[in-house]
């Protein structure tokens, strides 16, 4: 059974690890935790959080990491996060973030460059 302190990173470290396949509904994830799944709603409640808000955190945090620290296609970090195709991760990037993940990871290259003292285009 997992302590209240060490629930929410060990919580998102499964949500993270299963990601690929689309995430872990929230039985697996309480299963692995070792407890019920109404004991895990009843702690994400206490923390004012529902399973699939958390999801979308982990979502988008990987995702930011993804394209600040990688050189990966879009579509290779949409397929890293679970979605079937690109569309429904640009739809979502742009929902948590304001702007395109296209965008999001040129602003990081000008910001870059422009540290630097580089031109950008």
């Amino acid at each position: 059974m997992q302590h209240s302190d060490d629930l929410m990173p060990a919580l998102e470290r499964i949500i993270e690890a299963n990601l690929v396949a689309g995430g872990a509904p929230i039985g697996v994830s309480a299963r692995e935790l070792q407890i019920s799944t109404r004991t895990l709603q009843r702690r994400l409640w206490h923390a004012r959080l529902t399973y699939s808000d958390l999801v979308e955190q982990v979502r988008f945090r990987v995702a930011v990491t993804l394209l600040r620290d990688t050189d990966l296609s879009m579509t290779a970090v949409a397929k890293r996060l679970g979605y079937a195709n690109i569309s429904g991760f640009t739809r979502a990037f742009t929902r948590w973030a304001g702007m395109a993940p296209s965008r999001y990871r040129d602003s990081l290259t000008a910001g870059g460059a422009m540290r630097r003292g580089e031109k950008t285009r």
